[in-house]
């Protein structure tokens, strides 16, 4: 018997945090897409998406720390990413104990200095 999970849905949000005067070097964090759909999975089974944020600032962008609605994991995120680079955050959703639609959030928070 084949049982599949109904379709999984992650809204990637990003937080920022500066400094009380903004200098007039910035970073600027730019999320490539902000929401993905896994689709349909087989319960047990492992889906990953890529996440591109881009720094389209003049200073250094730097992550802090994830937060994310479990089962989700954060499995490759970017310490820095230089002014006019791009960084990946990998996603994993393990679909073992899934039964039904899960949306699930992940928040990146961000520093400037």
């Amino acid at each position: 018997m084949t049982r599949a999970l109904s379709r999984g849905a992650v809204v990637l949000s990003a937080l920022l945090s500066l400094p009380a005067v903004a200098a007039a070097d910035a970073p600027k964090a730019v999320l490539r897409d902000t929401r993905f759909d896994f689709g349909s999975a087989m319960p047990g089974s492992v889906a990953e998406h890529d996440f591109v944020l881009r720094n389209d600032g003049s200073a250094a962008l730097k992550t802090i720390k994830a937060s994310m609605t479990s089962p989700l994991v954060v499995t490759r995120m970017p310490r820095e990413i230089a002014p006019g680079g791009e960084g990946t955050i990998r996603v994993a959703l393990n679909t073992a104990g899934l039964r039904g639609r899960f949306t699930g959030q992940i928040t990146v928070f961000l520093r400037a200095w």
